[in-house]
């Protein structure tokens, strides 16, 4: 079952209409994520039992592009054989995950989303800042994320900042950020560089200097005010430069430490990647490369005096889920048609690198593996429903070829695209 078939009532292999979708998906979807979280809780004690059978799973487990796969549990397949003509698994999606941190008055103060799994050596942690604005969704219009939160809570917040950035975020959590505090206190006072000065407005509606430009010195009571402030007039690529190295700190601290702070149960269970942050396999890597931050972009309104509102930059969204989100879901039905790969050659890394254009493309991999063929000449591209025909067009013209309808494909797929020797 696909995340598209999950959620609509449409017949397997028809996707929904490009930004289709119900007045009741933002509640729906918000429902749904309610009883994933009740049945992640009641299935802890069988997770456990089966902790043995996983990991020598894991252990005979393929390499490199196959590691993204697995058998679809309960399935039985008539080709077990990965390495056999005709075999295909379901691919296994890039997690993703969102940790709202809040003020002692329940208001946002900022988030941390986080992307690992599927396609990632490690973890990745992306400052957000509250005051992003996302963009309208169905009936409903432009909202900062900090409102959004206030009036909808973190279930919603996710959904619509996946619709800006095109993929899902699977699962959220709420965390004060008064409960990093013993960890900002364990990393003791930060030095950090001011490129630009950060403004605020004053009770008389003065514009002082909140942070000066150049070296400044964070104490630990300070650090949390300094991450969620934002400043008057300040671009949100502006803030994002100016926070980064601080994330960097904070995690490199939570990487040494991990026991330094208590981790509540709500945000174990939903947002396990916080955790896997401080079990990292390569303790070595720059901390650097671990935190990243969404691109973003200025539009202003034409008003006076101006405003500016900072939102996703869609045009550089997808070069960045290349490299942080290789392998999205969708956020919503019909966001991203559901593609299955397979390999008509012999070359075992060309998946991996088709994969990108089939993304960028507005594709989600749902199935992937061996044509019937390993002497397929020329990469095909079918669809069996006018609904993808936009999308498929899009993916084939990436893949130098045209799009075919069909009249069959396989059970919620919207998309197949065998890769042929045309692309090695």
């Amino acid at each position: 079952m696909t995340a598209t078939d999950e959620l609509t009532d449409n017949s397997p292999g028809e996707p929904s209409a490009p930004g289709s979708g119900s007045p009741r998906v933002v509640r729906e979807v918000a429902r749904r994520r309610k009883a994933a979280r009740r049945k992640r809780r009641a299935t802890s004690v069988v997770a456990a039992l089966t902790v043995v059978f996983v990991v020598a799973v894991v252990v005979l487990g393929l390499v490199g592009w196959r590691a993204t796969m697995r058998i679809t549990g309960g399935q039985e397949l008539k080709i077990t054989d990965p390495a056999a003509p005709g075999y295909t698994a379901e691919a296994k999606p890039t997690d993703v995950q969102l940790l709202a941190l809040t003020n002692s008055d329940g208001s946002l103060a900022t988030m941390l989303m986080l992307s690992g799994g599927a396609g990632l050596a490690e973890p990745v942690a992306v400052p957000v800042s509250a005051g992003l604005v996302v963009w309208e969704f169905e009936d409903a219009g432009p909202a900062t994320v900090r409102d959004l939160f206030s009036d909808a809570g973190v279930d919603v917040v996710a959904l619509r900042l996946g619709v800006d950035l095109t993929f899902g975020i699977e699962s959220s959590a709420v965390m004060p950020i008064a409960d990093m505090e013993p960890l900002f206190r364990a990393m003791g006072p930060i030095d950090v560089e001011l490129p630009d000065i950060v403004y605020s407005v004053d009770e008389t509606g003065e514009r002082t200097i909140h942070y000066p430009a150049g070296p400044m010195t964070l104490e630990p009571d300070q650090v949390a005010e300094f991450l969620s402030f934002t400043g008057d007039g300040e671009a949100e690529l502006n803030r994002g430069l100016r926070i980064k190295p601080v994330w960097e700190k904070i995690i490199a601290a939570y990487r040494s430490n991990p026991d330094v702070i208590k981790t509540e149960s709500e945000v174990s269970e939903n947002v396990p990647l916080w955790g896997e942050l401080a079990e990292s396999k390569n303790k070595n890597i720059d901390v650097d490369k671990l935190v990243q931050l969404v691109p973003t972009k200025v539009i202003p309104l034409y008003t006076s005096p101006p405003v500016y509102l900072d939102q996703v930059d869609g045009d550089a969204i997808p070069a960045w889920i290349s490299s942080y989100v290789p392998f999205p879901s969708a956020a919503f039905p019909g966001q991203r048609v559901v593609v299955n790969l397979l390999n008509g050659t012999t070359d075992n890394s060309v998946l991996q690198r088709v994969s990108p254009r089939i993304i960028s493309s507005g594709g989600t991999i749902g199935m992937t593996g061996n044509a019937s063929s390993f002497d397929v000449a020329t990469t095909e591209v079918t669809y069996s429903n006018p609904a993808a025909d936009e999308r498929a067009q899009a993916m084939a013209a990436e893949l130098g070829t045209t799009a075919t309808k069909v009249e069959l494909l396989p059970s919620g797929v919207d998309v197949q695209v065998t890769v042929g020797k045309d692309l090695l």
